[in-house]
């Protein structure tokens, strides 16, 4: 079975997707929509707790597939493999796992074509993860001033504290934009197939209790009476702490932004 078919257009090598159905599946499976720093790691971990969810990272990442070495060798996928036939390496992942409702998450510049079919097929369910727009700012700077985009609850502490942050309006807008339109997007699905699609927020699965709610909409067959947070956040340091010159930060934003909300409170 082939998902790409020539677009009729012999002047041009764009392909389009065929319309499979994962009808068959026994349970109904998921797809986690986010964008960098929005708690979907931590998202991803907290749901796979639950009896009758499965819940994978980034199985779409550009370079690589993110699943169990052992898993990859039973489905003989290859990055390859899967970009040609996304739906089919879909249908086999899910199938490893019938008796469980099955998800992953997935950014919108993984696989543009299989983007659009997630985005409008019936027969998956959908979550969408929002966070402040700021805060995702700050949040994916940090992550890049320090190299760490990941951080273990309980791992080593760092002695030497982080260089504080240098603001750039230039990457601030380009940054900012990003966001915005990855957020429009989102406002977008949920909008489109408001009955198959839940949202949370970033402060929300901190909170955990929401996230109760997410894995009860995608069928989880029980509760958890605790769940293990092995994820923590970045830093707790507030925004004035960050930044070599926060009051030049608050009045480009301000002015230039002033529908963006600073909460030097948090991060």
């Amino acid at each position: 079975m082939h998902n790409f078919v020539p677009s009729g257009n012999t002047k041009t090598s764009r392909y389009i997707m065929k319309k499979p159905s994962l009808k068959s599946l026994p349970k109904k499976p998921f797809v986690i929509f986010a964008a960098p720093r929005t708690g979907s790691y931590l998202l991803v971990s907290l749901l796979d707790q639950f009896p009758g969810i499965k819940c994978y990272g980034e199985v779409f990442t550009k370079s690589k597939i993110e699943l169990p070495p052992k898993k990859l060798e039973r489905m003989k996928a290859t990055v390859e493999s899967r970009n040609a036939e996304p739906v089919v390496f879909l249908n086999r992942l899910f199938k490893m796992t019938s008796e469980e409702h099955t998800g992953f998450k997935f950014f919108f510049n993984h696989h543009a074509l299989l983007r659009k079919w997630l985005v409008n097929s019936g027969s998956i369910n959908r979550v969408i993860i929002s966070r402040n727009p700021f805060d995702m700012y700050v949040s994916q700077c940090r992550a890049i001033a320090t190299g760490v985009w990941i951080k273990k609850k309980g791992g080593a502490a760092t002695q030497e504290k982080p260089p504080l942050l240098k603001f750039d309006p230039e990457d601030f807008e380009k940054r900012i934009g990003r966001i915005d339109s990855n957020r429009k997007r989102m406002l977008k699905i949920a909008a489109k197939q408001p009955d198959s699609t839940i949202t949370i927020t970033y402060d929300e699965i901190s909170a955990i209790e929401p996230v109760r709610r997410i894995a009860e909409f995608l069928g989880a067959s029980a509760q958890p009476e605790v769940l293990k947070v092995e994820l923590q956040k970045q830093t707790t340091e507030r925004y004035s702490e960050l930044f070599e010159d926060f009051d030049k930060v608050r009045e480009y934003v301000s002015s230039k932004h002033p529908d963006l909300v600073i909460d030097n409170n948090k991060i």
